[in-house]
């Protein structure tokens, strides 16, 4: 019988992506403002390089 899989890692990384992205959309936020562009999820994702999603 072959050993049960441990999601542990894959649900650290998925942890971790989440934050990074995260971190990276507030970035752009803030960015977008202080410069007075209009805010939109598209205009923070393609500033941010992550998807809108």
């Amino acid at each position: 019988m072959p050993p049960e899989p441990n999601p542990a890692p894959l649900i650290a990384a998925a942890r971790k992506r989440r934050e990074l992205t995260r971190a990276k959309a507030i970035q752009a936020l803030r960015e977008l403002d202080r410069t007075g562009a209009p805010v939109s999820f598209e205009g923070i994702a393609r500033r941010a390089g992550i998807s809108r999603s």
